[in-house]
């Protein structure tokens, strides 16, 4: 899989059960056309994914080995 993609890959796998869709952009670089901003918006209102302190998300850049633990321990803390 490409590195590139496996942000957001993750952020629409995780979402696969949230149901509240955001209806403000929590992210200046993740576009409100884009195929990914509903997972993206509910990841964020889940606190799953927290995107950067400038208030990007990054959706082109590689995710990190400690991003990737990061979403799963708080993707597992929402369901728990």
């Amino acid at each position: 899989m490409n590195h590139c993609l496996l942000k957001t890959t993750l952020a629409a796998l995780f979402a696969a059960t949230a149901f509240n869709v955001s209806a403000a952009n929590p992210f200046a670089d993740v576009d409100t056309s884009s195929w990914a901003y509903q997972a993206v918006s509910q990841l964020s209102d889940q606190g799953v994914v927290d995107g950067y302190p400038d208030g990007t998300f990054k959706p082109d850049a590689n995710v990190t080995r400690a991003e990737f633990a990061a979403m799963a321990i708080r993707d597992r803390k929402s369901v728990v």
